[in-house]
């Protein structure tokens, strides 16, 4: 435990998603293991959490949304990280029913645009998306299969793997494969 202690004294580490419940106990760790730290949040609800359970005072606090890239990379620019921890997601399951594109776009955000997303792309996407929410009989790499197998009558090689990229992604925040 020493050594990565040690590892973390006195590294600036930029924490996204710092005032949910994991972004709070690794930003209590890192603040132990004497770690400078900036917390990137969106201002909600959790922010009374987080100010009760972590020595709020001693993190520079960024509140704003994951998805609004210009103030992250303001922030980088500023803090200088030597290290980021992602933390920042849309979590709730009942709020990913709802509104799965929103759900997506959270957790995808810095890697894929689906703004730029071609039409066909994204109707395959939502559908086999869909499927790995609800479909729980279904084994994940048989929908995944299947939209790949599907997609290719109707979208280009790069594309077919593009998809095949995001559906992985999001099947392992959904699904364990």
């Amino acid at each position: 435990m020493d050594k990565i202690k040690n590892f973390y004294v006195n590294k600036r580490v930029l924490v996204t998603g710092h005032t949910g419940f994991k972004g709070i106990w690794l930003t209590n760790v890192l603040l132990s293991f004497g770690s400078k730290i900036a917390g990137f949040s969106i201002n909600d609800n959790k922010r009374k959490t987080y100010e009760k359970l972590c020595e709020h005072n001693k993190v520079k606090n960024y509140y704003y949304d994951i998805k609004n890239i210009k103030n992250l990379e303001s922030v980088i620019k500023k803090f200088k990280p030597q290290i980021i921890f992602h933390l920042a997601a849309q979590a709730l399951v009942s709020k990913s029913f709802s509104n799965p594109h929103e759900t997506i776009n959270t957790n995808l955000s810095h890697d894929i645009d689906l703004l730029k997303t071609d039409k066909l792309l994204k109707i395959i996407l939502f559908a086999a998306v869909f499927e790995l929410m609800f479909k729980h009989n279904t084994p994940t790499k048989v929908i995944i299969s299947e939209y790949l197998l599907a997609s290719e009558y109707f979208l280009e090689k790069i594309q077919i793997g593009y998809l095949n990229a995001i559906l992985d992604k999001i099947a392992k925040l959904i699904r364990k494969l």
